[in-house]
């Protein structure tokens, strides 16, 4: 047991400090308080994230472990986060048609009193995008959007995934870490072991794909973007439950869920669907695209090039007017907020703690989502979800 010891750290006497700390063996250090840090200049909160992001770290031996597996994998590759377990899909409270009995029962363990919603409930809840998607249903997303079924993928999932032939029957070239690791190290590890290993290859894959926004994607996205690695894509569980209550199926399902990505993910660098994804048929109205090794077709107009100093320019124009925008109508809601902030307060049983990213017209339990897209370039938000897969870059042609 060790005791915390409270006080500053005194620099011109490091003799003492170095006593205490090993007297005590242990450092507190005041936290940060996240709602304090929009008082500072932008370069100040760049530092302060590109240093937290710099010096978050796996242990020396984890990280070892980690190049292991990394290695051991084909090149390139996509990683894949698929959320089916069966405590996963408990939590959700969605029912399942169509799954094998033992699916059903191992979720049936994992419920308690967790009982799946029924009637309009339930139909609510699955188009609010809630449920999370099966394999049989990732893997038709994935061909949705022309990703090769020869393309090698790295199941990044936790143990006891249910229905996984679903994927692997289309998908044949799948790798998981007990397929990679010796059995005496994969059963000797713990859960958050191998959530740190999948995370490891996850940040560094050629491409990420993830059926679920949770606490691992976010943070894989945002070291990804820091990183400079940009292929990274949310399916969207909320437009494939829409487009499934609306009829679509087969063919007219599969074109609707490329249109609707290719739609998320169109900000400053323009669509990288059309380019990457070799399937300009798609297209509305259809465009003459080559990929594969073809000759590279012409940047489109609203495309801004790097290397563009007039495109920069542009880039940065539309960046301050944005922000000009943002500060006016965060100034107004500002002032709404100071005159009723006696209604909303207590709001909903939980305190209300309005952050900067507020004033600029973000979504508030996002806000630290938005200091990291300010570090680096503008990014789009739609229906409270990070789309950091708006810079994928070309995907299909690099596993030609």
């Amino acid at each position: 047991m060790h005791t915390q010891v409270q006080g500053k750290w005194d620099s011109s006497n490091k003799t003492t400090n170095l006593a205490l700390f090993l007297e005590h063996r242990y450092i507190s250090i005041t936290l940060a308080a996240s709602q304090r840090r929009g008082r500072y200049p932008l370069y100040a909160k760049a530092a302060l994230c590109q240093g937290c992001y710099k010096a978050l770290r796996l242990t020396e031996s984890l990280e070892k472990k980690g190049s292991e597996l990394l290695d051991a994998i084909p090149k390139p590759f996509l990683s894949l986060h698929l959320r089916f377990e069966p405590d996963m899909v408990a939590y959700s409270q969605c029912e399942y048609q169509s799954l094998s009995a033992a699916s059903r029962k191992a979720i049936s363990s994992a419920q308690w009193d967790r009982k799946p919603w029924t009637g309009e409930m339930a139909h609510i809840w699955r188009s609010r995008g809630k449920c999370p998607l099966t394999p049989n249903k990732t893997s038709f997303i994935l061909k949705a959007l022309v990703i090769p079924t020869n393309t090698t993928i790295y199941l990044a999932a936790g143990d006891g995934l249910m229905e996984v032939d679903g994927l692997t029957s289309v998908y044949t070239n799948v790798y998981t870490k007990s397929s990679l690791l010796s059995g005496q190290d994969f059963t000797s590890m713990h859960g958050n072991t191998k959530v740190a290993l999948d995370y490891y290859v996850s940040v560094n894959s050629d491409s990420y794909v993830a059926t679920y926004f949770g606490n691992k994607d976010k943070m894989v996205s945002a070291m990804r973007t820091f990183k400079g690695l940009f292929k990274t894509l949310f399916s969207s569980r909320r437009a494939f439950a829409e487009l499934i209550s609306q009829g679509y199926v087969r063919v007219n399902l599969s074109e609707a869920l490329w249109k609707v990505h290719r739609d998320d993910f169109i900000l400053g660098r323009g669509s990288a669907l059309p380019d990457c994804f070799c399937n300009p048929e798609l297209c509305e109205p259809p465009i003459e695209k080559k990929c594969r090794g073809d000759e590279p077709s012409q940047t489109p107009a609203h495309v801004v090039s790097k290397d563009n100093d007039e495109g920069d320019d542009l880039e940065m124009s539309w960046f301050y007017i944005g922000m000009a925008s943002g500060y006016f109508v965060g100034t107004l809601g500002f002032f709404s907020v100071l005159r009723f902030k006696k209604s909303w307060r207590y709001s909903g049983g939980r305190r209300y703690h309005p952050s900067p990213i507020t004033l600029f017209g973000g979504n508030d339990d996002m806000s630290w989502q938005g200091e990291i897209s300010w570090t680096f370039e503008p990014m789009g938000w739609r229906d409270g979800r990070n789309d950091l897969g708006a810079v994928l870059s070309p995907w299909a042609a690099s596993f030609g």
